[in-house]
């Protein structure tokens, strides 16, 4: 997994009065705040790709906002037009950098987020299965389900995963999706 990508953060929208990005963290509050200092100036890849905005990106400075809410100001904001183009983008760390940035806590940083051996439960289906592996992406982790027919992916991203917790995801998930998978 240190060769893999590992999405940090969701992109919510501009701060104009602080001229930066406010973002919304994907891990619990322990890493937020001591976590995201560590990797101010490393590079983070934005996610989808845009053509009017940078690929790679980089911290100069972050504060919280709020609970769960930070702001970041980005080493490549000198035009405020493309701050907006980042809005509803995420940022993505390579897993190396990430290890190295939290050092001790990087163990936990992954404990938590372990969703391996829970079960899935789909609002419509109901139970369709385990998950068995948590593959990396550059643009997102998909979680492999070992279900009834067999194994499939499912995208983990907001629009398919409603919510999560250490023994259980709940998805909604097309009937396409899953029979796509199984073909």
């Amino acid at each position: 997994m240190v060769g893999g990508w590992t999405r940090l953060a969701k992109i919510i929208k501009p701060n104009n009065s602080k001229d930066g990005l406010v973002l919304k963290f994907c891990t619990k509050s322990f890493f937020l705040i001591d976590g995201a200092k560590k990797l101010c100036g490393k590079q983070l890849n934005v996610v989808p790709p845009a053509h009017d905005i940078p690929r790679q990106i980089s911290f100069d400075d972050i504060s919280e906002l709020t609970k769960n809410k930070f702001c970041a100001t980005l080493s490549c904001n000198d035009n405020i037009d493309d701050i907006y183009e980042f809005s509803n983008r995420y940022l993505l760390c390579s897993t190396y950098e990430l290890k190295n940035a939290l050092g001790d806590n990087y163990n936990l940083f992954f404990q938590e987020n372990n969703l391996v051996g829970a079960s899935v439960k789909d609002l419509n289906l109901g139970n369709i299965g385990k998950i068995v592996e948590v593959v990396p992406t550059p643009a997102h982790d998909n979680l492999v389900i070992a279900g009834k027919g067999g194994e499939f992916a499912v995208p983990f991203v907001d629009e398919y995963v409603i919510e999560r917790s250490s023994d259980e995801v709940v998805v909604n998930v097309p009937q396409s999706l899953i029979d796509l998978n199984k073909e």
